[in-house]
């Protein structure tokens, strides 16, 4: 099919040249250390936050946390979906750790919108938002745990 003068090809059309271990690993410790600050970020905003600290704080560190999050889990889905660790039950494990803390997290702020905007109606669909980002935060830290411990056998 022509697009523009151009050939339009699908994602299975193409063929990607192997990915290198240096590669892999590069990529791999980009996703740690941006997950790991995501995880600081969160931490600090906790902290500066429950004794009523400055608003300011919070959100610069909740920025931090979301484009670590974001981040750091693009590194790493990006090494557990190369085809020649895909198979890897370890790769397998890991992806579904990150699912379930994206899933979370994208329904944790699905829930929280109408909550937000109909507070006296629906303020109780805030503690199930938080409940999901609490899953996610659990499941984000489980991925993280078997991310530091897995290295790619390529």
């Amino acid at each position: 099919m022509s697009v523009a003068g151009g050939t339009q090809h699908s994602r299975d059309d193409e063929t990607r040249e192997p990915v290198g271990l240096p590669t892999l690993l590069a990529w791999r410790r980009t996703g740690l250390v941006a997950s790991g600050a995501a995880v600081a970020a969160v931490v600090t905003a906790v902290l500066v936050r429950l004794p009523g600290g400055p608003v300011e704080v919070v959100a610069v560190a909740a920025l931090v946390a979301v484009v670590g999050f974001f981040v750091g889990l693009g590194f790493l889905r990006r090494i557990w979906i190369e085809p020649e660790l895909a198979g890897e039950p370890q790769a397998v494990r890991l992806r579904t750790w990150a699912g379930w803390a994206w899933g979370a997290w994208v329904l944790g702020v699905i829930v929280s919108i109408p909550a937000r905007v109909w507070p006296d109606a629906l303020g109780g669909l805030r503690w199930v938002a938080v409940g999901l980002y609490g899953v996610a935060l659990v499941a984000y830290l489980g991925m993280l745990v078997l991310a530091v411990r897995w290295r790619p056998a390529h």
